[in-house]
Parts: structure tokens; C-alpha cells; sequence
């Protein structure tokens, strides 16, 4: 089984290289990463808690990702490196779709 902190050092450092930023929080029930998604997007974040496995979100952790999303913020739970690239893909295409009809 792979450590939480093991995917998210990795995770991280395949976001740098996509052009991410990964601004670490964790505390108090806030996800582990902020993740500023590039000069592409101009104030575009994505939330991202990091769980192994078997890892469960805490109670705090529900509350704070419940407030987050209320306030209009985009929130997931990763597994894996790959997820995490996965969520930051697909939130750009959301912003590129976006774009398009606009």
C-alpha cells in the first residue's frame, strides 16, 4: 500500500511539471493542496485531498470540503498521482469548454 505522503510528493512534482502549482494547506480539516492551474488559467484552483487507499475522510475534512463546494469550489479526493493529473486535465477542459461558448 502506498503512503498518502508518498502520492502527494509525487502528484506534486508531475503538477510542477504540467505547470501547476501545488500550495500545500492540510490543517484543520482544509484539503492537503491547493493547486493554481497554470498561466493558461488565469485564477482557476483546484482542492485536493490526498488519501491512501483505505485512508476515510475525517469528519473535520467533510465539513470543510462541504463549505468549500458551497462556495463555489471545486473539490476532490485522489488516490494516486495519476488522479490527481486526471482531476487537473479535466478541470482545464471544463475551463476550455468553457471558453469556447463564451
Amino acid at each position: 500500500m502506498t503512503l498518502e505522503r508518498t502520492i502527494e510528493t509525487k502528484a506534486c512534482r508531475l503538477l510542477l511539471k504540467e505547470g501547476c502549482e501545488a500550495i500545500k494547506f492540510g490543517q484543520g480539516g482544509w484539503p492537503d493542496r491547493l493547486v493554481v492551474l497554470g498561466k493558461a488559467y488565469p485564477n482557476a484552483v483546484l482542492w485536493i485531498e490526498f488519501k491512501a487507499d483505505d485512508g476515510k475522510l475525517r469528519p473535520a475534512q467533510i465539513i470543510r470540503h462541504k463549505q468549500l463546494a458551497a462556495l463555489g469550489q471545486s473539490v476532490v479526493v485522489c488516490r494516486s498521482a495519476l488522479e490527481a493529473l486526471g482531476e487537473v486535465a479535466k478541470a482545464r477542459r471544463l475551463i476550455d469548454r468553457t471558453k469556447q461558448r463564451g
